[in-house]
């Protein structure tokens, strides 16, 4: 009798994507990114206190800017946090200004129909 297996089957990984990973396993990336930690302690959207695991979410991602260390270029967020900008901004780079007002449409419609 044959067992169905499921085979991933690995991602070739391009150019940029390589340089990016062997950046972020440099002992700079992880320095930079400890300081950040240090220095921000709190999510900026969630207002909680950053985990050891906050992500370092990159201003500037440009391939020629990713690996600088220039601190200034980063803003540390937690992970549930960091993919949610990401998945916002690229409904953003679809439908522009109007996802705001989506959004603050359907925001005021939970407040209004709250029970808090």
């Amino acid at each position: 009798m044959r067992k169905n297996k499921t085979v991933k089957k690995a991602k070739k990984q391009t150019a940029v994507a390589k340089m990016k990973e062997e950046f972020r396993m440099t002992p700079e990336w992880w320095a930079m990114r400890r300081e950040l930690i240090a220095e921000q302690k709190i999510d900026p959207v969630t207002k909680a206190k950053l985990s050891p695991k906050a992500n370092c979410h990159h201003l500037d991602s440009r391939n020629e800017n990713y690996t600088s260390t220039d601190k200034s270029r980063y803003l540390m967020l937690q992970p549930l946090t960091h993919k949610v900008v990401h998945f916002l901004y690229r409904l953003y780079k679809k439908q522009g200004e109007h996802l705001f007002d989506t959004l603050r449409d359907i925001f005021k419609l939970m407040d209004k129909n709250s029970t808090d």
